[in-house]
């Protein structure tokens, strides 16, 4: 599976909470899986022994088709303006 480091999702829908289409570069992609949640939610507990805990952050990897069938998979998080796209695997 070859991965990419790419930034900047025009555009995310989502159902709920959960993404069904992205927009990047111009085209569409249509979610065709269950999405997975990454990251750490705001309530996520640590031992009291982690005096450095990870800066809470919402994110998804998820399956996706182009209108001309090409399928990747993306993995995004959610940022202040919107959302960011933080690796692309082929």
């Amino acid at each position: 599976m070859k991965m990419s480091r790419v930034h900047g999702a025009e555009e995310v829908e989502l159902q709920g909470d959960v993404p069904v289409r992205l927009e990047r570069s111009g085209r569409w992609w249509q979610v065709i899986d269950q999405p997975t949640r990454l990251g750490l939610p705001d309530d996520a507990a640590f031992s009291a022994l982690i005096t450095h805990p990870s800066a809470p952050w919402l994110g998804w990897r998820f399956t996706a088709k182009a209108d001309d069938g090409e399928v990747l998979v993306f993995d995004i998080r959610k940022i202040p303006r919107g959302w960011d796209i933080i690796r692309v695997y082929r």
